[in-house]
């Protein structure tokens, strides 16, 4: 929800480049009978294109909605309301970037042939940039630590070289320092290990590369 006069900073002409399916509206009224036609996955407020705060749509959109995600975004300067009961608050400026990711991080993980690699208990969803773990939950990824866990996933019980982690994920074949490596491999270890200093899914093969354990001893 936004107001007409957002003209090119619109948040729903960034929306839209990534989905096009998004539904802009101008008030809290036209917000409300969307809604109730249609539940939304998600509900993105611009208050600082809006002519009050937005106080009083967005607490009645969330009483209507407790459990749809909720992003507020607001004017540099503009204190944030805990009130309002948003998921995510976002101050001017951000980047159509920031956004599209904060938006990923609150939508439910897509389920579509080719988006999910499902090994074990764990299920990666590439486009979110999660993982699902036992015993964790969904895990947040960074778009590198997501590749490079699809390559070990879609290769699982297979070691897999830090050559070849280089050059598919890195698109490099110099291999005279991979500290990067090393930091993304403990990233995923924190994510999804019970104890990532003593990983039993991905392990390390020495010398070689890495190996990730369908059946972890």
């Amino acid at each position: 929800m936004e107001g007409k006069r957002a003209g090119p900073e619109s948040l729903s002409i960034f929306l839209k480049k990534r989905w096009p399916d998004i539904v802009a509206v101008h008030s809290g009224s036209d917000a409300l009978a969307s809604a109730r036609f249609k539940a939304p996955n998600l509900v993105v407020f611009d208050a600082s294109t809006m002519r009050s705060s937005g106080v009083r749509m967005c607490k009645r959109i969330r009483q209507e909605f407790p459990k749809v995600p909720f992003i507020h975004s607001r004017n540099k300067g503009i204190d944030e309301d805990s009130t309002l009961g948003a998921d995510i608050y976002l101050q001017k400026p951000f980047t159509a970037r920031k956004l599209n990711n904060r938006v990923f991080q609150l939508l439910p993980a897509s389920e579509e042939e080719n988006s999910v690699i499902e090994v074990g208990k764990f299920k990666l969803f590439l486009e979110k940039g999660a993982i699902l773990v036992p015993t964790k939950g969904e895990q947040q990824l960074t778009p590198k630590v997501t590749s490079l866990l699809e390559l070990l996933m879609r290769n699982a019980d297979e070691v897999i070289s830090r050559q070849r982690i280089m050059e598919e994920v890195w698109q490099t074949t110099y291999l005279g320092d991979t500290r990067t490596l090393d930091v993304h491999i403990r990233w995923i270890r924190q994510a999804i290990e019970k104890v990532p200093n003593k990983p039993k899914v991905l392990s390390t093969v020495h010398g070689v590369g890495y190996i990730f354990n369908t059946k972890p001893k």
